[in-house]
C-alpha cells in the first residue's frame, strides 16, 4: 500500500507566509539552552507535515506508525532481555572468577610441588648413580626399552 506514493505528482516546494517579511531569530552556538520553535517554524513544520499527508495516505500513515509502534514495543524488549542477561551475566562472571583464581593459584602450589618432588628424585638419582653405577645402568635398561 506505500507503493502509491510513485502515483503522485513531484513535490514542488512552496513558499511560506512567514518567510517573505520575518526573519528567524538568531542564535548562539555556544548557547546550550534549547529553543522554543517560533510561530514562522511552527507554520512551516505544520506546511511542511501537510504536504507529506497530501503525499501519502491516511491509511498508509496508520499503517507506518502501528509497524513502528510494534517495533518500538519489541526493541524495548530486547533492550530488557539483553539488560538482565548482562546483570546475569555480570553476576556469573563474578562468582566464577573468584573460583578460577583459586583453581589457578592451586595449579601454581602443585606446579611448585611436583618441581620440588622432581628435584628431589633427580639428587636421590645422582646419589644413587655415584654410589652404584653399575645397578643404576642396569635398572635403567628397561626403562628405556620400553620408551621405544
Amino acid at each position: 500500500s506505500i507503493s502509491k506514493v510513485s502515483s503522485f505528482p513531484p513535490f514542488t516546494t512552496m513558499a511560506l507566509p512567514s518567510e517573505s517579511t520575518e526573519s528567524l531569530p538568531e542564535t548562539s552556538s555556544t548557547d546550550s539552552s534549547p529553543t522554543t520553535p517560533t510561530t514562522s517554524e511552527n507554520q512551516g513544520s505544520e506546511a511542511f507535515s501537510n504536504q507529506i499527508f497530501t503525499l501519502i495516505g491516511h491509511e498508509d500513515v496508520a499503517d507506518i506508525t502501528f509497524l513502528q509502534a510494534d517495533i518500538l514495543e519489541r526493541m524495548r524488549d530486547s533492550n530488557l532481555s539483553l539488560s538482565e542477561f548482562n546483570n546475569f551475566a555480570s553476576g556469573k562472571y563474578a562468582e566464577l572468577s573468584a573460583d578460577f583464581q583459586k583453581h589457578t593459584a592451586m595449579i601454581k602450589d602443585m606446579r611448585k610441588d611436583l618441581d620440588f618432588i622432581f628435584r628431589k628424585i633427580r639428587s636421590l638419582k645422582q646419589r644413587i648413580g655415584d654410589k652404584f653405577p653399575e645397578a643404576l645402568a642396569e635398572a635403567a635398561l628397561p626403562e628405556e626399552q620400553e620408551e621405544y
